[in-house]
C-alpha cells in the first residue's frame, strides 16, 4: 500500500496524520525582514508571506537570495550533451 504524505498541516490534521513540529528558528514577524545573502552578500527581502510559508512547511530561514539559490540549482542540474 502506497501512502501519500500530506502537503500541508491542515491536510494532515484532517487525516489524523502527525506532522513534525513547526520549526522554531523561523519566527513570523509583523513586517517584511531584510536579510543578507550568505553567498553574494547582498541584502534581500524576506516577505511576511514567505515567512508564513516557511513556517507552515517547517523550513529554516533562507540563507541565500533568490538569484543565488537559482544559480545553485542550475549548477546541480545534470547537463545533457
Amino acid at each position: 500500500m502506497v501512502r501519500e504524505f500530506p502537503r500541508v498541516r491542515g491536510d494532515a490534521a484532517e487525516n489524523g496524520a502527525l506532522m513534525p513540529p513547526k520549526n522554531p528558528t523561523v519566527r513570523q514577524s509583523d513586517a517584511d525582514e531584510t536579510l543578507k545573502c550568505g553567498d553574494c552578500g547582498l541584502s534581500f527581502v524576506f516577505t511576511r508571506g514567505e515567512q508564513a510559508f516557511f513556517e507552515e512547511m517547517g523550513f529554516k530561514r533562507p540563507r541565500r537570495c533568490r538569484e543565488c539559490r537559482q544559480a545553485l540549482r542550475e549548477l546541480a542540474r545534470p547537463r545533457v550533451s
